[in-house]
């Protein structure tokens, strides 16, 4: 049994869009560390009259860096609780419209207000969409895929870390659009993938073990069927484990994950 043409197309999507947009983002401000801090010089400027010293500098900038890392973790740790209200695509869905209203705050009314406080919020709400992307990712690939190719696709999710941070880098490069001038583009580049997923989702079907937790066997088994290429007792087969790793599962604790053993 092999994963259907659609279940490839999914697990394309799931997997490599978030993971490339959040770390391209990422990284993009180390190539323009220098235009940032023209940005918030020229803005410091106007407002206090002085330029910005070396030291309110590293401050800003640390801020600038330790707000996104705040966000990864708000975004990291909340995945569990916000899955609880919502699906995993629905929840893919609102990663993506996080890393867009990131990509807002920073490229469209950063570059408007000029304000290094706007620029800074967004960082953070770009942080969200990070720590959601080194979760959500290999959870959606593990409930797509057949378990002979999961290694693969979650293989994939790393490559498409990997070209973020290096396209990021090429990008952000003073002699392509790493310029006082061209640097929302730059910015505005990090929401495509975003938008490439949003538009493509409309025809992607949630996991099946999602589907089957939440709207019953046959629900699930439908969704199984349009996943996979293979003979229907075949599929009936996969589709019978889904049932008792769900009333296996159950709620676990950071403490318990401490504190027993078998974790």
């Amino acid at each position: 049994m092999e994963n259907s043409n659609r279940a490839n197309v999914s697990l394309l999507m799931h997997g490599t869009m978030l993971m490339f947009a959040s770390s391209y983002l990422f990284v993009l401000v180390n190539p323009l560390n220098s235009i940032i801090r023209t940005i918030y010089n020229e803005t410091y400027m106007e407002r206090n009259g002085v330029a910005m010293s070396k030291s309110t500098w590293a401050v800003y900038l640390s801020l600038t860096s330790s707000f996104f890392i705040i966000g990864g973790l708000v975004g990291g740790l909340g995945m569990q609780f916000i899955l609880k209200i919502t699906s995993r695509k629905r929840l893919m869905q609102l990663a993506h419209v996080i890393n867009i209203l990131s990509v807002i705050l920073i490229a469209g009314v950063g570059k408007i207000t000029e304000s290094y406080e706007v620029f800074i919020v967004g960082r953070f709400v770009g942080g969200i969409c990070f720590g959601l992307s080194f979760n959500l990712p290999s959870l959606m690939v593990s409930e797509t895929s057949i378990k002979q190719k999961q290694n693969f696709w979650q293989s994939i999710i790393s490559v498409s870390s990997c070209c973020g941070i290096l396209f990021a880098v090429i990008i952000g490069h003073d002699k392509i659009l790493g310029s006082l001038t061209l640097w929302p583009v730059a910015f505005s580049i990090g929401a495509l993938p975003s938008i490439v997923y949003l538009i493509t989702s409309l025809h992607l079907p949630n996991t099946p073990y999602d589907v089957l937790h939440r709207l019953g066997k046959q629900e699930a088994l439908n969704v199984l069927r349009t996943l996979r290429n293979g003979s229907k007792e075949l599929i009936h087969q996969e589709f019978e484990l889904l049932q008792p790793d769900i009333e296996l599962t159950r709620k676990i604790g950071i403490i318990e994950i401490l504190s027993i053993k078998q974790f």
